[in-house]
């Protein structure tokens, strides 16, 4: 797993597998889309329960709906625990109302 900051994307020379994308706000939305429709395994984290929450709440509800479509997994009221960065991989440790994991 690589971990990729919203200004790299264009400049990869191979696409990530698998792919975590911490946050449910447009930015994440748009960056896990565009790696999802090109072939990477997308995770979606968020703290809420719903994506998109700084846009209409119709349009949010009806994203976060659509979401679990659009990627491999959606993890929403997921608490970001730990980010370890190892040599070749990088692991995340969560919690929510289902437990607690390692990704």
């Amino acid at each position: 797993m690589t971990e990729i900051s919203t200004d790299i994307p264009a400049r990869l020379d191979r696409l990530p597998w698998p792919l975590i994308v911490l946050g449910g706000g447009f930015i994440a939305a748009e960056l896990g889309y565009v790696f999802s429709s090109l072939g990477s395994r997308v995770t979606i984290i968020n703290r809420s329960k719903r994506l998109l929450m700084a846009e209409d709440a119709e349009i949010s509800q009806r994203y976060t709906e659509v979401s679990h479509d659009l990627f491999d997994e959606v993890l929403l009221g997921t608490a970001v625990h730990r980010v370890v960065h190892g040599e070749r991989r990088v692991s995340v440790e969560v919690s929510n109302d289902a437990g607690s994991r390692t990704i």
